[in-house]
Parts: C-alpha cells; structure tokens; sequence
C-alpha cells in the first residue's frame, strides 16, 4: 500500500481555503515548519526526496512524534509535512491536510506473512481494517 505526503495546517490558517486541493513544495517552502527529530524515518524520507528543497525548509521546532506534531500545528504554531494517514491519529483537532507534490513523496506501507500460514483471526481483521482505510493491498 503506498500512501503520499501532505501538509497539515490549521483550518483556520490562509492556505487552508476549502477549495485548495493541493500544493508544492516551492509554495511552503517559506512556512514555518514543525519537523519530526532528525532521527525520524518519515524525516530521513523526505531529505532523501527532496534533497537541496529540504534545505529550505524553516524550522525552529522539532519534536519525537506525530501526536505532539500535529499538536502544535492544532495550536497554529506552524505547519507540518506529514504521511496522510497520520490525519487518523487526531482527529480532535480542526487541521486541513492537503496533498503536496513537485515532487510527489510516497511510502509503502505492507504486511509480513509467512508463507503457506495464514493469519490469527484478530490479524485478519487488522488487515481488513487496513485495507479499507489505506485503500488496497496486494500480496
């Protein structure tokens, strides 16, 4: 399952219009950006897609997890380059999530099996899940 990036920003913020359908890299570049920790797989991705444009990228703030991301970006701190089914972790909060591209950044999501065993009864459910919300799987 492969699932693109997009920015989360405050509902409330200008770039957040209901009909913005999607933005580029060059049109944010100059938002203030909360990244994820350098340690940060999602972070190691988007510097080895974007390479110099991730350079440009404003940040004064840094945290450990999506949760406290997307946090401060609730709180309108800034705005925030995130996976796009992170948008299920908070729902509480009025964020817009917008697809970004120029370049278009993806990352695939599966599951592990082990051949000729199938998988526990609640396994199977999670995969069920999963599918719908991811939108597809292939083996």
């Amino acid at each position: 399952m492969g699932k693109s990036y997009a920015t989360a920003l405050p509902r409330s913020s200008k770039g957040s219009s209901d009909n913005t359908s999607s933005t580029t890299w060059e049109e944010v570049q100059d938002e203030q950006f909360v990244l994820l920790r350098s340690e940060s797989g999602t972070r190691k991705i988007l510097q080895r897609y974007l390479g110099e444009k991730y350079d440009v990228i404003s940040n004064d703030m840094q945290v450990g997890h999506f949760h406290s991301q997307l946090g401060l970006v609730g709180k309108g701190i800034g705005i925030a380059a995130i996976p796009s089914l992170v948008r299920l972790s908070r729902k509480d909060l009025e964020l817009a999530i917008i697809p970004i591209s120029k370049p278009t950044i993806r990352r695939k999501l599966g599951i592990v099996t082990c051949r000729g065993r199938s998988l526990s009864p609640a396994a199977e459910e999670l995969r069920k899940v999963a599918v719908t919300i991811m939108g597809g799987f292939s083996e």
